[in-house]
This record gives C-alpha cells, structure tokens and sequence, in this order.
C-alpha cells in the first residue's frame, strides 16, 4: 500500500502547478463590424472554453488598430532587423505575437479569401521572420522564424453560403502560411450560413446552441490537447441550416429589401 501523501508534499505540488506557465492565446479578429461580428460570435465561445482550460486570452479587433499597408521595403529584415519603420500599431501586435503560445485568425470570407483588414496584418508579419532561405522536408524554400517555436494557428472562418467548399482558399492559404512561419494549423473552425448565428431566426437557436457548446469545448482542447478531438470536429461540421432552406430564408430577404428600396 502506497503511503499517504502529507500535506508538505501536496503543498509542493500545489506549489510547482501554481507556477507552470499559463498557455498565452491572443486573437485577432480581422472582421470590418469588430465586436458585433459573426467573426466575434465564434471567437468568444472559444475564448470562453480556452479560459475555462486555464489559459490567459487577449482578444484584438483589428478594425480599431491604425495598420498601414507593407511597403515591401525589407528594412525589418536588413536595416532594423525584426523591427518595421513605419509608425502604426503593428509594433504592438507583432510584441503580442511574440509572447503568444497560439494565435487565432478570426475573419469573414471576403470574395474566397479573408477580409482587407485581415490580409493587411498578415502581410504585416514578415518582421517575425529573417531573409536567409531554408529548405523544408520536401526541398521548397521559406524563410526561418525570428522566434522559436512559432505561435501555433488556429483560424475560425464564416461565410453567408451554406456550403463548406466555399473556404478552400482559406485552408490552402493558412497552411501555407504555417510552414513559411515553420508552425502548424493546430484547429481550422470554418462555419457555412454563418448568418445565422446571431440568432436572428428562432427556429434555428437549439442548433446554435450546440454549436456554441462545441466551440467551447474546442476551446478547451486547443489548450489541454493542442488539438481537436474527432468528437469536436464532427460537431463544429455539423450545418446550421440545410442550403435548400437557407436559398429559400436569404432569396425571400433579399425580394424584401429590394421591394423596400425600389
């Protein structure tokens, strides 16, 4: 029988737990709306799972941040080396990026791919990485990261049309990314008829429900498994509305603002 611990060795444990470094998540969410965006819906039940899982969460609307378009300069690679010239906020998003474990791209599917604002940040992030080229597993070029290890990706999408397919670009887009920036797609969330999660259709709200609970709970398995699990998956794939009811709820909308507007 194994001894009972004494209270001096739960107390070191306790103690050792205490000081383990919480997991640092920040989100940028890139929609125009902000904090009244679907983009927003979606982060914050994630936000609410990762906290729940212990993890410390910043959430940034990138709408309300001064971000000027890269002038392709390079100075961040050979003169000021990891640093941009110009004079805007992304200075304090890249120190965020920098002190996160995960960063959540948060956006709405603009013409197949992510929203202005969105792109504008991404292309923001070469200071995180240095000029000398390296040769991946299959002998592509990328550039290393400043930074090891790399943030891991988690991207969370939207779209108003009810089919899946309508995100390819987003996928092949952020895994890209990931192996430029030598980390990986640790969760992809993409939801079709995204619309409709505000709840503005009552008939739909138990089944936003459990979306918002599979959320939450891909949230908490971002920060214990870095993951998701088959489970999660399969409910965040699950649709909110068939795509024959979603043509008929939107085309009866669009005949009534177009009636209304003449």
């Amino acid at each position: 029988m194994s001894p009972r611990p004494n209270d001096r060795t739960v107390g070191q444990v306790w103690q050792k737990l205490c000081k383990q470094k919480k997991m640092r998540i920040t989100v940028f969410n890139g929609s125009a709306r902000g904090s009244h965006s679907t983009s927003q819906i979606m982060a914050q039940e994630l936000v609410l799972g990762a906290k729940g899982a212990g993890a410390e969460v910043d959430n940034v609307f990138l709408v309300q941040k001064h971000i000027e378009p890269c002038r392709a300069c390079f100075n961040c690679w050979f003169t000021t080396p990891g640093r941009c010239l110009l004079s805007d906020d992304m200075g304090e998003l890249l120190a965020k990026i920098r002190k996160s474990d995960i960063i959540v791209f948060a956006t709405p599917l603009y013409v197949d791919n992510v929203s202005g604002i969105m792109k504008d940040f991404m292309d923001r992030l070469v200071p995180l990485l240095e000029a000398p080229y390296k040769l991946d597993a299959n002998g592509e070029c990328y550039h290393s990261p400043r930074k090891k290890p790399t943030p891991g990706f988690v991207v969370v999408s939207n779209c108003a049309y009810p089919e899946a397919a309508h995100f390819q670009v987003l996928k092949l887009l952020f895994r890209r990314m990931a192996r430029n920036f030598s980390t990986r797609v640790i969760a992809e969330i993409y939801l079709p008829a995204g619309i409709m999660l505000d709840g503005w259709m009552p008939q739909f709200r138990p089944a936003i429900k459990l979306y918002k609970k599979a959320l939450q709970q891909a949230g908490k398995e971002i920060v214990v498994r870095r993951k998701l699990s088959a489970g999660t998956i399969t409910a965040l794939g699950k649709p909110l509305v068939s795509q024959a009811e979603f043509i008929r709820i939107m085309n009866k909308y669009f005949a009534r603002l177009i009636k209304r507007r003449g």
